[in-house]
């Protein structure tokens, strides 16, 4: 029977047991076809490995949707996760004309059980990734997901095993485009320059071994946690100076660059177990506060952890560690970050280290005028330094989103040159690594 030969109160019936048996489509045609394909329906992913749960991805809410297969039966948990056009096309009952969340139940239960086990690798959260599928660069945050063309992709679509999600602690900032005539959304070449010559100029406040070529690793360590989830490699960076030398500042200013897509934690407490719960299996570094007793035996197996982290997120091209969640279930969750930490000691690492993490060493800084000077005016003027220096370190808001901007786009064009270059340096300017000073 063609649409022409339907009238409105047949078509109203067919719809009815089409939506028995799942074969209603949303122009008002009759044809075999799955109910999932409707604009607003639900899409089951799976279940999880113990068969009770189910993920489903919600178009309403832009987002992966966990829910126990006891759940799916009650129609106020349904209401809440699914569009109701959806939920009255193939829920209503075609005789009492009600709506039976058993019946949705069933329907998504049977058609999660087509698509086996979901697993957590096929999600990435907020971060910056390479799609090998698109061969694209992909910018997904909470606003849009975007490749760096600003070209729109759908955070979930046929045919491709990777959906992006809105989960993580970081948000990217909005993605500016380089041009020629600054704006809102535009930046130029010499804006770009300017930002990066402020960073340079600021780093030579602190006295850091091997000058000019160590800083430029502390700023190709700030353009990669930009697009850290791209990278095949994720390099770590690792301050270590005495007390008083300016690390902890230091790590101010370079946080205060990328404030908006790294995640800061302190370093007392922070595990890497707490620091891959935080990440999920979102994209993002880390910079971790310095720890005060780094040769306490309770601190060093935490930093020996930390290392092992480092380790594990630089060769790591999305590998799923099970861990027990604080919600007490087991979760996978995936590493890719890097980390930014800094002690007074050097800790024992492994020769291949050497290449994954950058050793940093933070000077003194001079503050004494002579050695006639007094203790308590060196102090005062030490103070008042710190004050003036701090001031000098502010970055706006432009420069952040210009700064993440450009080293996406240079990711972009000039990634495969860079990183033989930084491979170079970093193996040149890390000293050797060997026990603790």
């Amino acid at each position: 029977m063609t649409k022409s030969t339907i009238s409105k109160a047949n078509l109203e019936v067919k719809l009815k047991v089409a939506s028995t048996n799942g074969v209603a489509s949303t122009n008002g045609s009759i044809f075999n076809t799955d109910p999932f394909l409707h604009d607003s329906a639900p899409i089951p992913l799976g279940y999880d490995s113990n068969y009770s749960h189910v993920y489903l991805w919600s178009k309403e809410a832009d987002a992966i949707i966990i829910r126990s297969t006891q759940e799916l039966d009650k129609l106020h948990a349904l209401v809440s996760i699914i569009d109701q056009k959806w939920l009255r096309l193939y829920g209503t009952d075609p005789e009492s004309g009600k709506l039976l969340g058993n019946k949705i139940g069933t329907l998504i239960l049977e058609n999660a059980k087509y698509r086996g086990i979901f697993s957590t690798e096929q999600e990435y959260g907020l971060g910056v990734y390479y799609d090998k599928k698109l061969d694209k660069v992909i910018v997904n945050s909470r606003h849009e997901c975007i490749d760096l063309d600003h070209n729109a992709i759908e955070r979930i679509s046929d045919g491709r095993k990777i959906i992006y999600t809105k989960t993580g602690p970081k948000d990217p900032p909005k993605l500016m485009k380089l041009g020629n005539a600054p704006d809102a959304e535009t930046y130029t070449e010499d804006e770009a320059r300017a930002v990066f010559s402020k960073i340079a100029r600021t780093l030579h406040k602190w006295n850091i071994a091997g000058g000019t070529g160590a800083k430029g690793l502390i700023i190709g360590w700030l353009m990669s946690t930009c697009v850290v989830g791209a990278l095949p490699q994720r390099p770590s960076i690792w301050l270590q100076g005495a007390k008083g030398s300016g690390k902890s500042t230091l790590q101010d200013f370079m946080y205060s660059i990328s404030e908006d897509w790294v995640l800061r934690k302190s370093a007392v407490g922070s595990t890497a177990t707490a620091i891959k719960q935080d990440l999920g299996v979102s994209a993002a570094s880390v910079i971790l506060d310095e720890s005060a007793k780094d040769t306490d035996p309770n601190v060093v197996n935490r930093i020996n952890g930390i290392i092992a982290l480092m380790r594990t997120a630089y060769s790591s091209l999305g590998t799923l560690d099970s861990i027990g969640s604080p919600d007490g279930k087991t979760k996978k969750y995936r590493t890719a970050s890097s980390i930014c930490y800094a002690s007074v000691h050097k800790p024992k690492l492994q020769d291949q280290d050497a290449s994954r993490i950058a050793f940093i060493s933070v000077l003194q800084r001079q503050d004494r005028v002579s050695e006639n000077e007094s203790e308590r005016d060196a102090a005062i003027r030490t103070v008042e330094n710190n004050k003036l220096f701090k001031e000098t370190l502010k970055v706006t808001e432009r420069d952040k989103a210009i700064f993440f901007s450009y080293s996406c786009y240079a990711y972009k064009n000039y990634y495969n040159k860079a990183l033989e270059t930084l491979e170079v340096a970093w193996r040149t300017e890390s000293p050797s690594t060997s026990g603790i000073d």
